[in-house]
């Protein structure tokens, strides 16, 4: 495949919203035993039984480490596809490609450079070379030309689109001096709308309390129509997380869509604080490269870490009573869709949750 030297803006391309059709999804299979407890036993279940339901909608191509295809060469399980293909960790929103269409549904990729959420000072596990070599991988795989931006750090979870112009990160994030230091917030706003074909920028003040990734957007909001943002609201005082979503919403009130017309807001309840157990911690393998992942640590724990599919919604659930009235809000924001909502702890417990684990492949690439 031959990188385009151009930019998506400039070639007539940008990012179809995750709510429209796919053509599958992509998923990358976890391994590691200083992310995932007991070598990642219990958190390989839990993200075939992801797959399972996603694979209830749209195919499904799961990327397995060298290191495991052994136990998963001869699996067989309708509407799955299994290959081998390697990588640091299992973020495939963050590291794999993100999918750009031009008005003539011709696809093309963006290959972020990834640096593993900080880099040497703030990164969360060392190496990362073969995270960032993923999405060049994947686009080869799916014979699609790929813009690489070797200049600029970017993971997938860090922005949504609404597939008409609007794009939207929190500032927390892509400021964050572990990312792109030497650009400014303009630089940083211009680059990101001009490799996603993006018009206006909506900038969120902050994102989850002690989301690792360093707060990004896909745990606080994302869009579910064109203008209309679903946000993730905590309304008790006593909850760290209160002020932080106030001002979110606070935000998102005082913006417009590309049209200059308010954007519609529609807001999801979230779970009480989720912490690791002693259990969770003790059975993980640390090396001196990565995060320490203590007992009684608070986990980012959002329903809007949720990924659209044809047709539905695959939501975490957190066998809280919260739950029921997250499901009934989603049932009442998108009545075209069904709700399935998972137990996806051991998801949660490496740092992200269903939307990290996934990624699209827009309808009309395969």
């Amino acid at each position: 495949m031959k990188t385009k030297l151009s930019s998506p803006s400039k070639d007539g391309y940008f990012m179809p919203a995750e709510f429209s059709t796919h053509d599958g999804t992509l998923m990358l299979m976890p391994y590691r035993g200083d992310v995932w407890r007991n070598q990642a036993k219990e958190a390989q279940e839990v993200f075939l039984k992801i797959a399972k339901e996603i694979a209830k909608f749209e195919p499904v191509f799961i990327g397995v480490h060298s290191t495991i295809w052994s136990q998963f060469e001869k699996t067989k399980i309708k509407n799955l596809t299994f290959f081998q293909v390697d990588y640091d960790d299992a973020w495939v929103r963050d590291t794999g490609p993100t999918f750009i269409k031009n008005n003539l549904n011709e696809y093309r990729t963006i290959d972020w450079q990834f640096n593993a959420y900080g880099g040497k000072e703030f990164g969360l596990y060392s190496p990362w070379q073969l995270d960032d070599a993923l999405a060049q991988k994947l686009s080869t795989r799916y014979q699609v030309d790929a813009y690489r931006t070797d200049d600029f750090v970017m993971e997938g979870g860090a922005f949504h689109v609404d597939g008409e112009g609007l794009v939207m990160a929190t500032e927390y994030n892509l400021l964050h001096k572990g990312r792109n230091p030497k650009l400014t917030k303009k630089q940083i706003e211009t680059k990101l709308l001009d490799m996603l074909g993006g018009k206006k920028m909506i900038w969120l003040p902050r994102g989850i309390y002690n989301d690792e990734t360093k707060e990004h957007v896909d745990n606080v909001a994302t869009f579910i129509g064109p203008g209309h943002v679903l946000v993730a609201e905590a309304v008790d005082p006593r909850d760290a997380q209160q002020p932080l979503s106030q001002a979110t919403i606070l935000a998102l009130k005082s913006q417009t869509d590309t049209n200059g017309k308010p954007l519609k807001i529609t807001t999801v309840v979230m779970p009480k604080a989720i912490h690791r157990t002693y259990f969770e911690s003790a059975g993980l393998t640390p090396t001196p490269t990565s995060k320490n992942r203590p007992m009684n640590e608070r986990l980012a724990a959002s329903y809007l870490n949720l990924y659209f599919v044809n047709g539905a919604v695959i939501v975490p659930k957190f066998n809280q009573k919260t739950d029921d009235i997250a499901l009934q809000q989603l049932k009442d924001a998108l009545p075209g869709r069904k709700i399935i909502m998972l137990d996806t702890k051991e998801v949660l417990l490496g740092g992200g949750n269903i939307h990290c684990i996934t990624q699209q492949i827009p309808k009309g690439v395969l």
